[in-house]
C-alpha cells in the first residue's frame, strides 16, 4: 500500500474517531440517543469517558497521518483502545446479544474502522522493513 494512501486513510479514520469523541464527550445526550440507547440507561459520566478515549484515538491517528516517521507508534496507541472496544462488540455479536441491525451498524462503525487501522499498521511496518 502506498504511503499517500495510508496517510489519507489515517486522516479519514482520525477525523472519524475524533468526531465520534466530540459527540460522545460534548454532546452526550445526542450521542446516547442516536448510537447507544440500546445498551441501557444513559450514563453521562461513562459516555464522557468513552468520548475521551475516542478523542485520544482520533488524535493519535491524525498525528500518525501527519508525522510519517511516528506513524506506527501513534497508530498502535490508537488501536489499543479501538481493538479492545471492537472485541467487546465482536463478543456481543458472537453470543447473540445484538439485533441484526445493530450487528450491521457495529460492523460498519466500530469493527471495520479498527480493521483499517490494523491494515495501515501492518503495511507501515512491512514497508519499513524494506
Amino acid at each position: 500500500m502506498k504511503s499517500k494512501t495510508m496517510t489519507l486513510m489515517l486522516y479519514i479514520l482520525g477525523a472519524y474517531h475524533f468526531a465520534t469523541g466530540i459527540m460522545a464527550y460534548f454532546m452526550t445526550g445526542f450521542f446516547y440517543e442516536r448510537f447507544t440507547a440500546h445498551t441501557g440507561p444513559l450514563n453521562e459520566h461513562f459516555l464522557g469517558d468513552v468520548g475521551a478515549a475516542y478523542l485520544t484515538a482520533g488524535t493519535a491517528l491524525l498525528l500518525a497521518a501527519y508525522i510519517a516517521k511516528w506513524r506506527v507508534p501513534f497508530a498502535v496507541s490508537a488501536v489499543l483502545f479501538l481493538g479492545l472496544h471492537s472485541l467487546i462488540h465482536i463478543t456481543e455479536m458472537v453470543t447473540g446479544q445484538l439485533a441484526s441491525m445493530q450487528v450491521a451498524s457495529d460492523l460498519v462503525t466500530v469493527i471495520l474502522p479498527t480493521a483499517f487501522v490494523c491494515l495501515v499498521i501492518y503495511y507501515s511496518v512491512k514497508s519499513a522493513e524494506k
